[in-house]
Formats: C-alpha cells, sequence, structure tokens
C-alpha cells in the first residue's frame, strides 16, 4: 500500500484494523513524526476496537518518535523495523515489546 503522507497512514488506519488479532490488547501508542502536520497521532487499541486521533496521550505504553520518510518507509515495507531501531531511524520510549506487535495488527502493506 502506497501513501503520500503520515496523516494518511494514520487516516486509513481503521481499514486495515485487524480486530480479531486485536482481542484482549490494551494500548495505547503515541506517535510523534517530527517532521508531518500534524506531527503528534495517538493509536489506541482495546479489546478489538481501535481508536485514532491526532494529539498526544498524558501516558502511552509506547512512545515512537521518527521522520515522515521513515514511517512511511516502515509502513511500506521498505525500511526494517530492527534495523530502524538500531541505527536511531525510529526512537522509543515504554514497552519495546509492544513495538512489535504493532504489525500484528494491521494490514498496511
Amino acid at each position: 500500500m502506497k501513501f503520500n503522507n503520515a496523516k494518511e497512514v494514520f487516516e486509513r488506519m481503521p481499514e486495515s484494523f485487524d480486530s480479531e488479532a486485536a482481542e484482549g490488547v490494551n494500548v495505547v501508542y503515541q506517535f510523534n513524526i517530527n517532521d508531518a502536520t500534524p506531527a503528534d497521532y495517538t493509536v489506541k487499541i482495546k479489546d478489538g476496537a481501535l481508536e485514532v486521533s491526532a494529539g498526544v496521550h498524558e501516558n502511552p505504553t509506547l512512545n515512537l518518535s521518527m521522520s515522515e520518510e521513515n514511517w512511511l518507509k516502515l509502513v511500506e515495507g521498505k525500511l526494517n523495523p530492527a534495523m530502524a531501531f538500531m541505527s536511531g531511524k525510529i526512537k522509543a520510549k515504554g514497552d519495546l515489546f509492544v513495538a512489535q506487535k504493532f504489525g500484528t495488527y494491521f494490514k498496511l502493506s
């Protein structure tokens, strides 16, 4: 799936959300796409339900920060997540296990 910008990725997340894969999950992802407008997005997954909104959550399970270019490459499958973390292209604060699970809740590509 090809995206034009970070905002489009977040807007289209509900289309690719796999509610069955997210049954029993309770997690809040905070994304800071540092060169996008808006820059901050919250993705809440609770018991198979998804809520995506622009803005900052007070107490996310995981906070991820990256450039818009790297976010687009990541969701399009053109950037290896592990290599991106190790090289500093993606910065994370919080439960890193939660980062590994993110892709299992969506079918973005």
